[in-house]
């Protein structure tokens, strides 16, 4: 099955906030990425931390998040 990215990061927590609230939904997700950040910080400005999902997933996905940031 394919995946599709949502939504890129350059922040290790809004990145796995993004991932933990689609968890309480039932989205299965993964982010790409995330430990290069965690092991050179200086990787910030030019790392993205990729935040996937199932292509079927993907509408319900970003509503999920737009409703996280109207909060």
């Amino acid at each position: 099955m394919e995946t599709t990215v949502i939504k890129t990061f350059h922040d290790s927590f809004e990145a796995n906030l993004a991932l933990a609230k689609l968890s309480e939904n039932g989205i299965n997700a993964i982010l790409e990425n995330d430990e290069g950040v965690l092991i050179d910080p200086s990787a910030l400005t030019t790392m993205k931390i990729r935040l996937k999902v199932m292509n079927y997933d993907v509408e319900k996905s970003l509503m999920i998040l737009d409703m996280v940031e109207m909060e």
